[in-house]
C-alpha cells in the first residue's frame, strides 16, 4: 500500500494476491477458497435492498475473472497515471478545491464498485476494494474514506441495490454501471469522508494552538 501510495510500484495482479494474503491471515485454509488466488467456484451473497428485500446475487464467474481484471487494472492506471497526476500537476490538491475532492470520491466510488463487482476472491473482497480504492485518495494528500460501523447497514443495503441493478459483471462490458444507485453510493461515501476531512481538520487545529501557546 505504501508503494502503490507513493506512486513508486504499479498495481499488478501479483501484487493483488500479495495484499489478500495480508488482510486475510486468518483464514482458515481450503482448497476452494484459496488465499492469494482467484476464486476457484461460483460465488454470490444474499443481496439486502433498501427495501429490505434480500435477493439472491451472483458475482463474475471465475473463468471470467482474469479477463475482468485486466479491465480493472486498466481503469486504475487511467484514473492513477492520468487523470489523477494532471490534477496534481496543477496543484488542485494543494488548496480546498471542491472540484479536486469531486473526482477522488469519483474515482474511490469506481474503482470501489469495479472491484466488489468482480469478486475475484473467495473472501476479504470488500475489504481489498475499500484498500484499493483510498489509492488515490491518499496519493493526492487526502486521509482515506472509512465506513462508520453505525452506517454499516446503510453501506450495505445501498451496495445491496447496485448489485442487484449491475447483474453479473461480463468481460468487455462496462465494469460500474452508472445510474442512480452508483450515485447514491458516491454521495453516502462523501458524507462518510467528511468525517474524516473533519476529524483531521480539528486535529491540525488544536496542533497550531499547541504550536502558539507553547512558542
Amino acid at each position: 500500500m505504501s508503494a502503490w501510495v507513493g506512486g513508486s510500484h504499479p498495481v499488478r495482479i501479483e501484487s493483488l494476491h500479495n495484499l489478500h494474503r495480508a488482510v486475510q491471515t486468518g483464514a482458515v485454509v481450503d482448497v476452494l477458497a484459496p488465499v492469494g488466488k482467484w476464486k476457484v467456484e461460483q460465488n454470490g451473497t444474499m443481496a439486502m435492498t433498501s427495501e429490505g428485500k434480500a435477493v439472491w446475487h451472483e458475482y463474475a464467474r471465475a473463468s471470467h475473472v482474469p479477463r475482468l481484471i485486466d479491465q480493472y487494472l486498466t481503469l486504475f492506471a487511467e484514473i492513477l497515471r492520468h487523470r489523477l497526476m494532471k490534477r496534481v500537476n496543477k496543484g488542485e490538491f494543494a488548496k480546498d478545491d471542491s472540484e479536486g475532492k469531486r473526482f477522488l470520491i469519483d474515482a474511490y466510488t469506481d474503482l470501489h464498485l469495479g472491484f466488489t463487482g468482480i469478486h475475484p476472491y473467495a473472501d476479504g473482497n470488500g475489504r481489498l476494494a475499500r484498500l484499493l480504492a483510498n489509492i488515490p485518495v491518499l496519493r493526492a494528500g487526502f486521509p482515506p474514506i472509512l465506513i462508520s460501523v453505525k452506517r454499516r447497514r446503510d453501506y450495505f443495503m445501498m451496495m445491496g441495490d447496485y448489485s442487484l441493478n449491475l447483474g453479473q459483471p461480463k468481460p468487455g462490458h462496462d465494469l460500474v454501471c452508472h445510474g442512480q444507485q452508483r450515485d447514491a453510493l458516491r454521495d453516502f461515501f462523501a458524507e462518510e469522508w467528511n468525517l474524516s476531512l473533519t476529524t483531521v481538520a480539528e486535529f491540525h487545529t488544536r496542533q497550531q494552538r499547541r504550536n502558539v501557546e507553547g512558542g
